[in-house]
């Protein structure tokens, strides 16, 4: 909620409504070491949009250890609460993307960088694991077996499975944060955009500029290709200050990453100062 304070979003809803969370649920059987957001209605464990953390397999740590894991769920509150979409066919895509973003941004702001327990690094839910041996996504390294949508003509694109469908936004993410090209060109380098370099601008910047996209500039009509041009709407307003200063390396970063996933730069290439 600190970070969320810190971009500008009051709680996890803008209402600076209570933070409910359940750590280690009686969840059904089957939920596995899992988390969820509870909107109205969903689940009978959890309260009315709350998070809960289940711990089924009795693990040495559970899912509430992961930072990320916890953030990712509070962003379905905050995807709810702005652009709104509803949690099916492709707004289920978003919410898991968004959220997925949001988890990244959390433990960022929280933690430094490096491997090892409760450092910020580029892999979602390692630390619910002792061993840091098991993760569930990661938008810096594709070794081809993921079944993860690293870019729009990535094959798992294709699938109609929302987690495999929204990673490709955390690569987005990762490399404004980081720079350099997209991994899936080590696999797949006839794709659009593997020629593109992103330009890096750290992950708190990259961060707030998606974040400032969803709760600012997306609705729920939105889809991937407009996200390239809101980034740089976003990024405009985050950092530029006219009549001299556009805010052009964010703007850039921004449409390169989107360029370098498979949506095609936006024109004009920058949101100018009026």
């Amino acid at each position: 909620m600190t970070t969320f304070d810190a971009y500008g979003w009051d709680g996890w809803d803008d209402n600076g409504s209570d933070a409910k969370i359940v750590v280690d649920a009686i969840c059904p059987a089957g939920k596995g070491d899992n988390a969820m957001f509870a909107y109205p209605g969903t689940y009978d464990y959890v309260p009315t949009n709350g998070v809960a953390t289940c711990d089924e397999d009795d693990e040495d740590f559970s899912p509430a250890a992961a930072i990320d894991i916890v953030a990712h769920e509070w962003g379905h509150g905050v995807v709810f609460s702005s652009a709104g979409w509803t949690y099916s066919g492709d707004g289920a895509t978003y919410h898991e993307a968004f959220a997925d973003v949001i988890g990244h941004a959390v433990e960022w702001h929280n933690q430094g960088s490096g491997s090892g327990d409760e450092k910020a690094e580029w892999k979602f839910g390692e630390d619910r694991d002792d061993s840091q041996a098991t993760w569930w996504r990661r938008p810096d390294d594709d070794d081809g077996s993921g079944g993860h949508s690293y870019h729009a003509d990535d094959p798992p694109g294709s699938s109609t499975n929302q987690y495999q469908k929204s990673l490709r936004l955390s690569v987005a993410q990762y490399l404004m944060s980081e720079g350099g090209y997209n991994p899936v060109c080590d696999r797949l380098d006839e794709l659009d955009g593997c020629d593109v370099n992103v330009d890096d601008i750290g992950a708190n910047m990259a961060s707030r500029i998606l974040f400032k996209m969803l709760t600012d500039y997306a609705t729920s009509s939105s889809d991937w290709d407009d996200f390239g041009e809101l980034a740089k709407e976003a990024a405009f307003a985050l950092y530029a200050d006219c009549p001299t200063k556009n805010a052009q390396s964010q703007q850039e970063s921004a449409s390169e990453a989107f360029e370098a996933i498979g949506y095609p730069p936006t024109y004009p290439w920058l949101v100018p100062c009026s």
